[in-house]
């Protein structure tokens, strides 16, 4: 056997080598070596330069590295054989500035060797195996043991629980423990949520026992409520978590949008494709009767953060609409988002919470050495799919067949699709490839630096994201953005704080209306350009659709937003703290019309030429100050919080519009116009007051109980009612820890049933509503601006009521390699606030009011976690979330004689359009037919509609992640069972406009059985009237229902070899899509845009490679 002698890590030479002959003189010189190294122990041993106290941040660490970091830190010496580190682990450990006693306990935690520190070295050997007798005597010797738990940066970790045999404790807000009355050399199990179990053998020395997170998906994740954390075991409420590296694998720039299918109870959807448009985002349903109502709170690091688009009351967002505020924050930001749903996780804030609460919390930088990382992607987008439209050979024949149908036997003066004055006859254009069937390039960097040591760790970096259009025209959304987060704590542990800074510059240029309106324009259309490559307008007989590009809409967007939160620990268990943040977001639009690019031929007077433009900025700031206490009562851990809030929102908006412009060229000098009005002006502050407490306590890990009650105060509501008294109650009964569970159903490693009720308040409605205001209309009087009634007082409407009650279930199997969680809950809102509708003659619309409606939501919810194959180079993971929402409108007096008698119905859905009843095609008119409700002979709108449900039945997702060797692989499937609108082109078939090819069918003489009527070519026939009335019929809600490759990401990492040559950390390349592949019966461009029955650019399908590398 080859036996090395180490000194310091060093290896001194073989005494027993091949070469024989030299033994005699091995042996004098491993002798002599021996003999300096001692000597250099001893002169360390009385040197005074070196420090006793160690300071260690490793990683998958080797002893020997570790080793040689304590040697260069102290001066001690190790001495060791080399056959016995062949037995060593790696080493895992942070520890600051402690002592070197406690640093080796540390280090060798989990080794099987023993060492001695004695005169300046450390002396390290095997364990020894105790001989029988010292077994028996160890067996039968009761001791007191006593010890330290701690996680992996030296932290106490209080309430842990220490089992040895039938005893058990739990660590005190140190950490420590002590048992007594412990055989020796039992085994002393030690666990705490959110870390691995370890167990070590009981002795009379002291015991620090490092914890390691664990990696099972149960315990590792700490959940963050907003004003305090907990862990998923010992949640008693319902909250989902996506991580950054969830969101990171979607190539979009909204956050939002990479939520899509992935939380239970959570629906999103796009309202357009183009870049920057605003999301629809309904959570657990709508609880209210105010479509404006019903929004989640999202808090950005502790910050209220508006929901609004800033583009909805000023200046339109272009071919957008509105866009997103969520655009202006940066995903590549975000460390994670959770989305808090029932009473016990949102009652703590109070009626902003009503709707729900998602969470975004940007990256903190970690511990460890300083490091840099840059991540470039590229890539396009298309439009996915294409809507089948009539070809030039069968529009013709509908057109002229049209004729015919109206007693007209040629084409018209004004016919100039039929009566050659475009052209060639069947010429052909399709203006789904010219309009929106460009590529939309995007490109995104970014570059981060972090580090830190135990004390401090920061964080900052940057990113830059450049989308085009599909649109023809030169249109892109450019986003930069800058970040920094520092994390502080004390030496002495006890003050700590954490400050983020944010900023991000958006310009968005979009054409001022969406291109997608025109796709269905007549096929044989003049030719787009003239030889000269001016555009075509063929005598003035059509309006070239490409004239709108010289209409562009830009918005430029700042947000800064800033937070800190700061901690001192006055004594054990006791600390106070202070959240601050600040928000100021401006968003300055304009739309500018130049006519630069029109018809020749037409004359356009300045006053035509028109700039557009306003502003909306929002500040928000708030103050929340609290005392928390922690403290362990025998068996139970109590938590204790109470605090305030003070927050104030300002917004101004100013929306103008100028015009006379002598010049296209001068559309964007204002001074260059004749004419400037102001449209509109706001100014409005909302004041936000609150007090809350909270109390949880846990007993032995098993039962867990949570009260939260908070006393809000809300400016928008009149004296005497600005206050209301809000609160939940939240209980768990982990059952798994019984003795029952764990000795006979072993397959079932975690079960907890939970529930919660309680009762929150909703004060989403306009400022001032309880006043009578007053607003000027921009027209003077006499040399006096004049002022005019905008509302009408009522200061006797008070907060909306919302009841929130939730059961769930939550179980692991087979050490929760498979998990799920099933959740039902009811929520039921009342004494709804409305605008109340008022006859004309009062002056007024509306009136702020209170209605005695109550509208619920219940619905089912479930989780599915499973990891399906764990092998040394192969893994596969799936999870399944799945959503069954009901909502109806339970009760409302009187309803039949309201404002909203063809509005609502008691017991049905509030997502209901009252809508004619189709009958088919009337075999003798060839028309439409629609349900004569109240049978009177005639179609009336009052009369005869009858309500029609829109919406989802069910939505969810499937994901699966793959992982071999240095290959990943996740692919993300979302589902969504709904009814929608059809897909109409706006006028009756026959008309001059594209339509789809299914009409074809009527072209062969199968009207009655394909269910299409006639053509006509008029709008004021029988049959354009039926059609009219067929697109407000329950004919157009078809089935909307899609199956959808949302996302895919497949990544490789680059072999060690590689890395270390290149001296990085770790380096990646990856593949990302958007998506991809969609199943669906729906006929219109896109499923998840049939909530309208216009034409709208549909989410793009997305492609991007990129590299990831870290140094």
């Amino acid at each position: 056997m080859k036996l090395l002698i180490h000194v310091n890590g060093l290896p001194l030479p073989d005494p027993y080598g091949k070469r024989r002959k030299r033994q005699t003189l091995l042996k004098y010189v491993l002798v002599m070596k021996l003999f300096i190294a001692i000597l250099i122990i001893s002169l360390n041993v009385s040197a005074s330069g070196y420090s006793q106290k160690v300071s260690l941040s490793v990683t998958n660490a080797s002893l020997q590295e570790v080793m040689k970091q304590i040697r260069k830190q102290t001066g001690h010496y190790f001495m060791f054989t080399s056959d016995i580190l062949r037995d060593a682990k790696p080493v895992s450990v942070r520890v600051e500035n402690v002592e070197l006693e406690e640093a080796l306990e540390a280090v060798f935690k989990g080794q099987p060797f023993s060492y001695v520190v004695q005169d300046g070295a450390i002396l390290v050997k095997s364990k020894a195996v105790h001989s029988l007798s010292e077994k028996v005597v160890e067996a039968i010797e009761s001791i007191t043991i006593r010890g330290k738990v701690v996680d992996q940066d030296g932290r106490p970790l209080a309430g842990a629980s220490v089992k040895a045999g039938e005893k058990v404790t739990i660590t005190n807000d140190k950490g420590e423990f002590e048992l007594a009355d412990v055989d020796a050399g039992t085994t002393v199990q030690v666990s705490y949520v959110g870390y691995r179990a370890l167990s070590v053998k009981a002795g009379s020395t002291f015991m620090t026992i490092g914890l390691e997170s664990s990696t099972s998906d149960l315990n590792e994740v700490v959940i963050n409520k907003g004003y305090y954390t907990t862990t998923k075991e010992l949640n008693t409420g319902n909250v989902s978590i996506i991580q950054a590296k969830d969101l990171e694998k979607n190539p979009v720039s909204d956050p939002l949008i990479a939520l899509e299918g992935q939380v239970p109870g959570l629906y999103i959807s796009q309202s357009s494709g183009v870049a920057g448009a605003q999301v629809n985002v309904k959570l657990r349903g709508q609880n209210s009767l105010r479509l404006d109502a019903n929004n989640p709170l999202y808090i950005v690091n502790g910050v209220p953060y508006p929901h609004i688009s800033f583009t909805g009351e000023t200046v339109l967002g272009g071919a957008a609409g509105d866009l997103s505020p969520f655009a202006y924050l940066s995903l590549n930001d975000i460390d994670r988002i959770e989305v808090l749903k029932d009473a016990d996780a949102t009652a703590i804030y109070g009626s902003r919470g009503a709707n729900g609460v998602i969470l975004i919390t940007t990256k903190k930088g970690q511990q460890g050495r300083g490091k840099v990382t840059i991540d470039v992607n590229s890539g396009v987008g298309k439009v996915s799919n294409k809507i089948d439209l009539m070809k030039t050979p069968q529009y013709i024949a509908m057109r002229r067949q049209a004729l015919l149908n109206d007693g007209i036997s040629a084409p018209t003066e004004t016919d100039y699709d039929l009566n050659g004055k475009w052209g060639d006859l069947n010429q052909y254009t399709d203006w789904q490839r010219v309009l929106i069937g460009n590529t939309a390039n995007i490109t995104t960097g970014r570059l981060n630096i972090s580090g830190g040591n135990v004390g401090t760790q920061f964080i900052f970096g940057g990113t830059y994201r450049r989308e085009s259009t599909v649109f023809p025209g030169e249109y892109r959304d450019q986003k930069a953005s800058g970040y920094l987060n520092v994390n502080h704590e004390s030496d002495n542990k006890k003050f700590h704080t954490n400050i983020s800074i944010s900023y991000l510059n958006d310009n968005n240029q979009l054409p001022a209306a969406d291109f997608t309106n025109g796709i269905n324009l007549s096929p044989n259309t003049p030719k787009l350009y003239n030889s000269d490559g001016s555009l075509n307008w063929q005598n003035s007989t059509w309006e070239n659709p490409l004239w709108v590009t010289s209409r562009k809409s830009t918005t430029v967007a700042d947000n800064l937003n800033s937070a800190a939160i700061l901690g001192y620990e006055i004594l054990d268990g006791l600390s106070i703290n202070a959240r601050l943040g600040y928000i100021d977001i401006k968003s300055n639009s304009s739309t500018i019309t130049p006519f630069s690019n029109y018809n020749p031929d037409v004359v356009v007077r300045p006053s035509q030429r028109r700039n557009s433009f306003g502003g909306t900025r929002v500040k928000t700031w708030i103050i929340e100050p609290s005392l928390n206490y922690v403290r362990v009562f025998g068996k139970g851990k109590l938590e204790a919080l109470i605090g305030g809030t003070l927050q104030q929102n300002d917004q101004n908006s100013l929306f103008q519009s100028a015009s006379g412009f002598s010049s296209p060229a001068l559309v964007n000098n204002i001074l260059a116009a004749t004419t400037i009005r102001t449209l509109a002006y706001t100014e409005t502050r909302y004041r936000y007051n609150a007090v809350y407490a909270r109390i949880g306590y846990d007993y032995q890990g098993q039962y867990l109980i949570n009260l939260t009650g908070r006393r809000d105060a809300s400016s928008r509501f009149g004296p005497g009612k600005q206050f209301a008294d809000l609160g939940a109650i939240g209980v768990g009964w982990i059952f798994s820890k019984q003795r029952l569970f764990a000795d006979r159903i072993p397959f079932i490693s975690f079960g907890k049933v939970r529930a919660s009720y309680g009762i929150t308040g909703n004060d989403q409605i306009s400022d001032y509503r309880f006043l009578s205001t007053y607003s000027s209309n921009g027209f003077a009087y006499q040399g006096t601006a004049a002022v005019i009634p905008t509302s009408l007082t009522n200061p006797d409407y008070s907060w909306e009521t919302v009841k929130k009650l939730e059961l769930g279930l939550e179980s692991g199997f087979v050490n929760n390699r498979i998990l799920l969680n099933i959740s039902w809950y009811q929520n039921r809102t009342s004494n709804q606030l409305v605008e109340y509708g008022l006859p004309n003659v009062t002056g007024f619309n509306s009136v702020q009011a209170n209605l005695p409606a109550v509208i619920q939501n219940r619905g089912t919810e479930f989780d599915l976690n499973t990891n399906n194959i764990q092998a040394r180079d192969f893994s596969w993971t799936t999870s399944v979330n799945l959503s069954i929402p009901r909502n109806k409108l339970l009760s409302y007096p009187n309803l039949k004689n309201s404002s909203y008698s063809q509005s609502y119905v008691l017991g049905q859905p509030l997502s209901l359009s009252f809508m004619y009843h189709y009958t088919g095609v009337d075999p003798i008119t060839n028309i439409y037919s629609f349900e004569d409700v109240d049978k009177d002979g005639q179609i009336t709108y009052e009369s005869d509609r009858s309500p029609v449900f829109i919406g989802q039945r069910y939505f969810g997702g499937v994901n699966n992640s793959f992982s071999y060797k240095r290959l990943q692989l996740e692919f993300f499937v979302q589902f969504v069972k709904q009814v929608g609108h059809a897909l109409l082109t706006g006028s009756a078939p026959g008309i001059l406009s594209d339509q789809p090819n299914q009409l074809n069918s009527v072209l062969q003489n199968e009207k009655v059985s394909a269910g299409y009527q006639k053509f006509t070519q008029s709008y004021d026939t029988d049959a354009a009237l039926a059609y009219t009335l067929y697109t407000q019929s329950d004919a157009t809600i078809v089935d909307a229902s899609f199956i959808r490759l949302k996302n895919v990401s497949l990544s490789w990492n680059l072999p060690e070899r590689y890395k270390n040559l290149l001296k990085m950390q770790s380096a990646k390349i990856y593949l990302q899509g958007q998506n991809l592949f969609t199943i669906t019966s729906y006929k219109g461009l896109d499923p998840e845009v049939a909530s309208s029955s216009s034409f709208v650019l549909p989410p793009l399908r997305i492609l991007i490679a990129g590299i990831q590398l870290t140094f």
